[in-house]
C-alpha cells in the first residue's frame, strides 16, 4: 500500500498498516489528510506530521518518516 504527497510515494509501514485495521482507517483516509491537511509541521528532523477534518466530524494524524519515504503512524485525534 502507498500513498503520495507532492508528487512523492509513501510506503505505508506494516505497524501503521496493523493500526489502520485496529482504527478502521482506510488508505484513502490517508491520502485525504495528505490532500486537505490544515496542520503540518516537522516534530523532528526527518519526519513530518500532518492532520485534517475528516468528512466523518474526526480529526486525524498521519506521521511520515521523510528520509526513508515511509508512513510511521495514523491515529484518530478524537
Amino acid at each position: 500500500m502507498s500513498v503520495h504527497l507532492d508528487d512523492v510515494e509513501y510506503q505505508i509501514r506494516e505497524h501503521a498498516l496493523k493500526r489502520m485495521r485496529e482504527r478502521g482507517i482506510t488508505e484513502a483516509d490517508i491520502q485525504a489528510c495528505l490532500d486537505v491537511h490544515q496542520v503540518s509541521f516537522k516534530p523532528k528532523k526527518g519526519y513530518s506530521l500532518y492532520i485534517a477534518d475528516h468528512p466523518s466530524g474526526r480529526r486525524l494524524q498521519v506521521v511520515l518518516a521523510t528520509s526513508t519515504k515511509e508512513i510511521v503512524s495514523v491515529v484518530w485525534l478524537d
